[in-house]
């Protein structure tokens, strides 16, 4: 089961490397059969706060960009590769909130 907090790779447009996402959306959302998790990019290369990142280093090191938002496919998450700390996703939950006013 995708639950809130853990981080998959997703597949990306190309060839590229898969991304690393943070699944955002609850556990109750993500219980239901719905075609799409909520989640936001992680990118690996920044590894600095950004006006609203979140510097992250388990399970992937990179920033938690709350800005930077997606519906993704289910069928597009290739590897969950574990979860986030409580501290890290308070501070997603704390810059979206900023990010969408509320």
């Amino acid at each position: 089961m995708i639950t809130r907090g853990q981080v998959w790779t997703v597949s990306s447009i190309g060839e590229g490397e898969p991304i690393p996402y943070l699944i955002i959306s609850s556990d109750i959302y993500n219980a239901v059969d719905t075609p799409c998790v909520v989640a936001v990019e992680i990118d690996r290369y920044l590894l600095r706060d950004q006006p609203v990142g979140v510097v992250m280093e388990t399970p992937v090191s990179g920033t938690a960009l709350p800005d930077k938002i997606m519906a993704v496919p289910r069928s597009w998450l290739l590897e969950n590769l574990g979860v986030a700390s409580k501290a890290t996703v308070a501070k997603v939950n704390h810059q979206l909130r900023a990010v969408l006013d509320l």
